[in-house]
């Protein structure tokens, strides 16, 4: 082998270094495409699954909400990733988790049984949905086996938080709320004065009592485009959410065809690495 370089001319030394170095070139830059791939996947995973997971014996089931943090008469779903721990540390997702496992919310004393549907942007993945309706701190109960495991406990959930937290600006019933609330709770006595025939502030009471149902007629129809306007942002919300996962799909396409192409590098270039030496070999034979 080394006599046979030995004998090789130099423009055929410098053709066949030159391929080689193109080869690790463009082998380094496959490598480094790939890496960047795993990486970006890697992000998009740990995003998708932040929930806590929960180990029972090889099964690792990580419960949470879809859309977080959850707020209370605003749609959303309890969603949940069950994959089953191998040796090696490599992990499967388990499919069809429910056939032998029953799911339930609970708040205080109440309890309410999901139904949980597989989802088809990841295996594994499972979500059913539900409308809290009261601040308050939400579990969910497991109760079956999961691929021969059994499952019985109830794992904690992020609690649902109120929608006047994140609200701006207030709606005019909630500033009016409190004139409501001070208007009922006024003495007795000035009640009577009011409904006294005669008194002076009946007459001023009647004077502004136009002024006040047209005021309530105003914020009734300010309530009434709030609630047209929250069903138009779920409605948004949901479209939202298709063009989310179809976004998926389309990204999940776009790296396997990534691979393809990185594949296809690294074979081409191979096959030009060894068409070099042969054209090199027969070069040898011609001269000699």
């Amino acid at each position: 082998m080394i006599s046979w370089i030995q004998s090789l001319s130099m423009i055929e030394l410098f053709e066949l270094h030159y391929a080689r170095h193109l080869v690790f070139t463009l082998c380094s830059t496959a490598a480094f495409l790939l890496i960047v791939a795993v990486a970006i996947c890697g992000n998009d995973i740990i995003k998708a699954f932040a929930h806590e997971t929960f180990s029972f014996g090889n099964i690792s089931v990580a419960p949470g909400w879809e859309v977080e943090p959850p707020l209370v008469d605003q749609l959303n779903s309890i969603e949940i990733n069950i994959i089953r721990n191998e040796a090696g540390g490599n992990s499967v997702p388990i499919r069809n988790a429910f056939s032998e496992l029953d799911a339930s919310i609970r708040s205080g004393g109440l309890t309410k049984t999901l139904d949980f549907e597989p989802q088809e942007e990841s295996a594994g993945l499972y979500r059913a949905k539900i409308l809290p309706t009261q601040v308050s701190t939400y579990s969910l109960l497991l109760i079956g086996n999961v691929d021969g495991q059994p499952i019985n406990s109830q794992v904690k959930i992020e609690d649902v938080e109120d929608t006047t937290k994140f609200a701006f600006p207030l709606l005019e019933s909630d500033r009016f709320s409190g004139s409501s609330q001070l208007l009922s709770g006024a003495p007795r006595q000035e009640k009577e004065s009011v409904n006294r025939p005669g008194s002076s502030m009946q007459l001023q009471f009647q004077q502004f009592s136009p002024l006040v149902s047209d005021l309530m007629n105003q914020v009734n129809s300010t309530a009434n485009t709030a609630l047209r306007a929250e069903r138009i942002s779920e409605e948004t919300r949901d479209t939202l959410e298709q063009v989310r996962g179809s976004i998926d799909r389309a990204y999940v396409f776009g790296m396997v065809s990534t691979g393809i192409g990185i594949s296809g590098i690294i074979i081409g270039a191979f096959a030009l690495t060894r068409n070099w030496d042969r054209q090199a070999i027969l070069k040898r034979k011609q001269n000699t």
